[in-house]
């Protein structure tokens, strides 16, 4: 015997379904995030183009979460060195790495053995255009805001 299944049953399941989330999940968050500060790690060294863009968007998302960001430079091996400080760290949401595509993807090619997997120690949560593309994008926002 086969169940029909019409248009009424999967709205009542839909909506039970979001429901039992709607209740049960303010119960599961143990705490909110951000509930201390970030540290955001950049992979060269301060003064450059790369550290510019980290403190940028470090003070905006300070802004936006309303926690500090503190500023960690960790410059060398083409920014093996900060990767291998990010991957160190508790997989806790509190340590971001800002960094170009040679740290998580050219590295693999140009050297022969690295001290992290960029597929799966690392999670790409944001990324940002370089050169004046993100001045002028940076300034349509402070003009926006």
């Amino acid at each position: 015997m086969s169940a029909r299944v019409t248009c009424r049953t999967v709205l009542k399941a839909g909506i039970s379904g979001i429901a039992a989330l709607t209740l049960v999940g303010p119960l599961a968050l143990a705490e909110a995030w951000p509930s201390k500060p970030i540290k955001l790690i950049c992979a060269y060294p301060a003064g450059g183009l790369a550290d510019i863009f980290a403190r940028v968007y470090g003070e905006y998302l300070s802004q936006k979460l309303g926690q500090p960001i503190v500023m960690e430079n960790r410059a060398g091996a083409n920014g093996t060195i900060a990767a291998q400080a990010v991957k160190a760290s508790p997989s806790d949401g509190y340590t971001l790495m800002v960094g170009v595509t040679v740290t998580l993807a050219q590295n693999r090619v140009l050297l022969k053995s690295l001290p992290y997997d960029p597929d799966k120690d690392f999670v790409l949560i944001s990324s940002m255009s370089g050169g004046h593309v993100f001045w002028l994008r940076a300034r349509r926002l402070e003009l926006a805001v």
